[in-house]
């Protein structure tokens, strides 16, 4: 999730032109929707973008939502609008991941070692609104994964990090996919 939510500022200048500035990933789409909006050419818009960081791809095309309204608003009152969405309309308008649900079952001993885990994961692959960039489907799988060995903390009265620790992976373990893990130095001394 980005830090700032989607904004915008647009500046209606001289000769039908305007300089929009806007935190997007696509300042190209920016403009021509925004010259789109107005219904002039596409030079006749400056896409001004100061600094971007870790939008992780929801200013892609989700940032698209304020900047309708701001031009339209500042195209009617020849003066600059400024467009920011309040968190809560951000989440709703633009979505982010899509969901997932996972059904699981686990054994553990009474210190908290995991000695069997079920899990089926179901992820609304298809069409979504949506627009997650990367890492499709295991930001979701990581959290179940956390909430699952926090759950175990809890339910045998350990405290989590210790419970993390009995459960990582070892030398000469079998991963998931079949391989063993050699030359594994996680485990700190």
């Amino acid at each position: 999730m980005y830090v700032e939510t989607q904004s915008c500022v647009v500046v209606p200048m001289e000769n039908d032109e305007w300089t929009v500035y806007t935190s997007t990933q696509s300042p190209s789409d920016a403009q021509y929707l925004c010259a789109g909006i107005l219904g002039i050419p596409a030079n006749n818009v400056v896409i001004e973008v100061k600094r971007l960081g870790g939008g992780f791809g929801g200013k892609g095309t989700g940032d698209r939502i304020p900047r309708g309204p701001a031009m339209v608003a500042a195209n009617k009152i020849r003066k600059p609008v400024s467009c920011v969405l309040h968190r809560a309309d951000d989440i709703a308008s633009t979505g982010k991941r899509h969901p997932a649900l996972f059904k699981y079952r686990v054994g553990v001993d009474d210190d908290g070692r995991m000695l069997a885990v079920h899990v089926r994961e179901y992820l609304q692959g298809g069409y979504s609104r949506d627009h997650s960039v990367g890492a499709y489907g295991r930001p979701q799988t990581f959290f179940f994964m956390e909430t699952l060995i926090a759950k175990v903390a809890q339910r045998v009265g350990k405290p989590l990090n210790e419970v993390k620790k009995l459960n990582l992976a070892q030398e000469g373990d079998i991963a998931l996919v079949g391989s063993r893990f050699n030359n594994f130095c996680l485990r700190a001394s």
